[in-house]
């Protein structure tokens, strides 16, 4: 890197069990380029990536770029920047609608980035929603089918340990987004701190909280949409986190497997390193799910430890990144 990180691309080897081969798409610089992108990407129809970096660009605040792949095999990606923020705190990365339009979040803001009608011209910047004093917008927002977003605040709400909120498109263009808290964390026996972005599977929403359950090291929850509109959400503890070998405090998300199957990781637990978990459904509706340990990780450099993000299945496997020391991972199912 020339010093503000790379955006790189991991291709599979042709046999089995060889090194996967890395290339590097793009260096920043630390200049108006960006510095330290630290979420993940998406890409657009037409296989460009958009991203977000957390210092750099004209404010010095960090940018949100755009990534174009190269006409010709072999040929550079060229980076476009489609905002430069005054105000920094970009954490979280992007989600991207049909019509190329941008959904994303500051520590404090949720925004839309309009694709202009002309190619070249500015995009828009749209702020859509500021959030309340002390709260703090976790990880990445969840666009679902109808435009609505979801997603976390690990601090705030009722009790001040986190709520899970709703932002509704506007019915007609130009209105107004308005914002609803979904649930908020006691931080007791139904979690706290939920740092995770959501995962979205017919109706139901499925998370992680850092903290809080039964032993206060952290939980797997549900939250389902109450029979009648405006009546309250429910929340169900999954599992709870026991602080030993299943390990502790879980900030990424979760993921569906084969048969119902939820994945995910702990940043602790296993001498600090951290874990790949599996959580199975009950047979029966309402008993336990059952927690298993996919791997621990060592903590050293070929293996990795301390994963924060959410795991991305891809050809039946998952795969993630660690943290600290930094690697990429596969775990299958």
């Amino acid at each position: 890197s020339a010093s503000g990180g790379d955006v790189f691309k991991l291709t599979p080897p042709s046999a089995p069990g060889a090194p996967w081969t890395e290339s590097v798409l793009h260096n920043f610089t630390g200049g108006n380029d960006g510095e330290i992108p630290d979420a993940s990407l998406v890409f657009d129809s037409h296989g460009a990536l958009y991203g977000t970096t957390q210092l750099g660009g004209a404010e010095g605040q960090g940018v949100i770029f755009q990534l174009v792949p190269p006409v010709e095999a072999g040929g550079s990606w060229t980076e476009n920047i489609l905002y430069a923020s005054p105000y920094g705190e970009f954490e979280a990365g992007l989600n991207i609608d049909a019509t190329g339009t941008i959904y994303g979040s500051t520590l404090y803001e949720i925004f839309q980035l309009v694709p202009p009608a002309v190619t070249g011209e500015p995009w828009t910047y749209n702020p859509l929603y500021a959030m309340p004093g002390g709260s703090w917008i976790a990880r990445n927002l969840l666009l679902d089918s109808k435009g609505n977003l979801y997603g976390t605040s690990e601090f705030g709400g009722k009790y001040n340990n986190g709520f899970v909120f709703g932002l509704r498109a506007p019915t007609k263009s130009g209105g107004r987004w308005s914002e609803t808290d979904l649930y908020d964390f006691s931080g007791g026996s139904d979690g706290g701190t939920p740092m995770s972005s959501l995962t979205l599977k017919s109706g139901i929403f499925y998370g992680t909280t850092e903290a809080g359950g039964a032993t206060g090291f952290g939980t797997v929850y549900s939250l389902t949409p109450p029979a009648a509109p405006g009546s309250p959400w429910t929340e169900a503890v999954l599992y709870n986190f026991l602080g030993g070998t299943d390990g502790l405090e879980p900030e990424g998300g979760v993921a569906f497997g084969n048969g119902g199957t939820l994945y995910g990781t702990t940043y602790g637990g296993n001498n600090a390193n951290g874990s790949v978990f599996k959580l199975t459904p009950p047979s029966e509706p309402g008993n336990p799910w059952t927690e298993s340990a996919v791997h621990d990780f060592s903590g050293v450099s070929s293996d990795g430890g301390q994963p924060r993000c959410n795991l991305l299945l891809l050809h039946g496997a998952f795969f993630g990144m660690t943290s600290s020391p930094s690697a990429v991972f596969e775990v299958s199912q």
